[in-house]
């Protein structure tokens, strides 16, 4: 039996199916889709058609990402998004993951660094339907309950232990996902909405780690445009290219909440 979980998963579509360059049998790989041809060699399959308690919303990837326990059979899993290409085993991260006692990890925002400006950038834009009332109804409610921190979590890679405390984030999560965006809208808020059910709960708890981007391009993974084989390595060289140094940070653009300190930085 697999000690290990790697979920991902491919909706409408949207992305290629990534083969894991050697699989590693401790890890079992799980691919959820609504393509009932979808093959694979690495990955196994799991047909998820609809979300029936949502059927106006919001994309599956966004219930699977904040539900992982519900299709993987360990009790610490890695959600990757599809766009991620698994270089290598990843094993060793877990087990560091496992062993330090660790319950909830998930990524540094590579592109803004304030819940505020993401969602007027959206309103400003017209992104995913944003309008300016919908970013002013995110913005009161994070005025309401005194959010005065800054910093974006990114939720491209998400590593959790299968426990109360992640259990509470991720409700946490997918609550305010409904409660800032419209049905549709929803699963556009979740990085917003993660970053809040953190500072809420669990930003200051040793359970909870902030990992660096540079994550996405390690030994273990390379983190590529959508449908393609592009690395996106170059677009963000200033995070591959760092030092290991826990405290080399951009203060002025990348600060989360004030913490400068990386809970964990990989190797390259």
């Amino acid at each position: 039996m697999s000690k290990y979980s790697i979920l991902t998963c491919i909706f409408s579509g949207y992305e290629q199916i990534r083969e894991v360059i050697d699989p590693d049998p401790d890890i079992e790989y799980i691919l959820v889709t609504d393509n009932q041809n979808l093959k694979s060699d690495t990955w196994q399959i799991k047909y998820y058609p609809q979300l029936l308690d949502y059927p106006e919303g919001p994309d599956r990837w966004a219930y699977i990402r904040y539900h992982p326990f519900e299709f993987v059979n360990t009790d610490i899993c890695l959600y990757i998004d599809g766009s991620i290409q698994i270089l290598s085993s990843p094993k060793e991260m877990l087990e560091k993951f496992e062993k330090e006692e660790w319950e909830y990890g998930t990524l540094q925002n590579t592109i803004t660094n304030d819940i505020r400006y993401e969602v007027r950038r959206w309103a400003y834009y017209g992104y995913y339907g944003f309008q300016k009332e919908d970013s002013d109804r995110v913005c009161e409610f994070l005025d309401k309950n005194n959010y005065n921190s800054i910093g974006l979590l990114q939720s491209t890679m998400i590593i959790y232990k299968n426990t109360k405390f992640t259990h509470k984030i991720n409700d946490h999560t997918w609550t305010t996902m409904f409660i800032w965006g419209k049905p549709w809208q929803a699963d556009r808020i979740n990085q917003t909405a993660l970053t809040y059910a953190v500072w809420k709960m669990a930003y200051h708890d040793p359970r909870f780690i902030l990992m660096h981007p540079r994550f996405l391009w390690s030994k273990w993974f390379d983190y590529r445009y959508h449908g393609t084989e592009v690395s996106q390595k170059d677009g963000f060289h200033e995070f591959v290219n760092m030092t290991n140094d826990k405290n080399e940070l951009i203060k002025s653009t990348y600060n989360f909440q004030d913490r400068i300190v990386f809970s964990w930085v990989p190797e390259i």
